[in-house]
C-alpha cells in the first residue's frame, strides 16, 4: 500500500498513513526505514511502520488511542512545500503562499497558521538560506567600485548590464514585467 510523505516543521520527512502521521525512528540495515506514531511520547502508543520507498511493507500495533487529524499532517505538509518555494531567487512570501494554497483543499487550508506566522516563517527561511549561501551574510558584499561582478544567483533579474566602468547601467527586473 502507497504512503504519502509530509514534514515536520523542523522540516524532517513524515509518514502519513490512513490518517496517522508517524516520524521516522530509523533506516534499517536492509533498506526500510521503520517510523513510530507522533504522538508516541506524548501518549506512549507504539504503534509503528516499516516503509521501503513509499510502500508500507509493515504495520505493527495499528491502533491508535487518538484520532488521527490528516487536515494539520496536510498543513505541516504544505507549509514544507512553501519554504521549497521560498528557495527560489525571486519568490516572495505571498507568491509562494499563493502557489501552494491554490493546490489544497478546503480543510487542509483551515489547518494552515495564521497568514503572519506563515510570512514569518517563510521569511526567516529566506533570510537563513541567503546567510547560508554568502557564508552567513544574508546579502552580498556592496561593490566599492564599478567594476565588480554580479554573482551567478542574481544574474536571473538582470535585463541589461552596459558592463564595467564609470558609466555603468544595470536594469534589473522580472522578464514578465516588461511584457505588459
Amino acid at each position: 500500500m502507497e504512503a504519502n510523505f509530509g514534514c515536520t516543521v523542523h522540516g524532517q520527512r513524515t509518514v502519513i498513513y490512513r490518517g496517522f502521521e508517524y516520524w521516522r525512528k530509523r533506516d534499517n540495515v536492509n533498506g526500510t526505514t521503520a517510523w513510530r506514531c507522533r504522538k508516541f511520547q506524548h501518549l506512549h502508543r507504539k504503534a509503528s511502520l516499516v516503509t521501503s520507498g513509499s510502500r508500507v511493507v509493515s504495520n505493527r500495533l495499528p491502533d491508535h488511542t487518538h484520532e488521527g487529524n490528516i487536515a494539520t499532517a496536510l498543513a505541516r505538509k504544505a507549509v514544507g512545500e512553501m519554504k521549497d518555494r521560498m528557495t527560489e531567487v525571486l519568490a516572495t512570501p505571498s507568491s509562494s503562499q499563493a502557489s501552494v494554497a491554490s493546490t489544497l483543499d478546503d480543510h487542509v487550508l483551515m489547518a494552515l497558521p495564521r497568514r503572519s506566522a506563515v510570512t514569518r516563517t517563510l521569511q526567516r527561511r529566506r533570510q537563513k538560506t541567503m546567510a547560508v549561501d554568502n557564508g552567513d551574510n544574508p546579502l552580498p558584499p556592496v561593490p566599492v567600485d564599478l567594476m565588480f561582478n554580479i554573482p551567478e544567483r542574481y544574474r536571473v533579474m538582470i535585463q541589461f548590464d552596459s558592463g564595467p566602468g564609470d558609466d555603468r547601467m544595470i536594469l534589473m527586473g522580472a522578464m514578465s514585467c516588461w511584457m505588459a
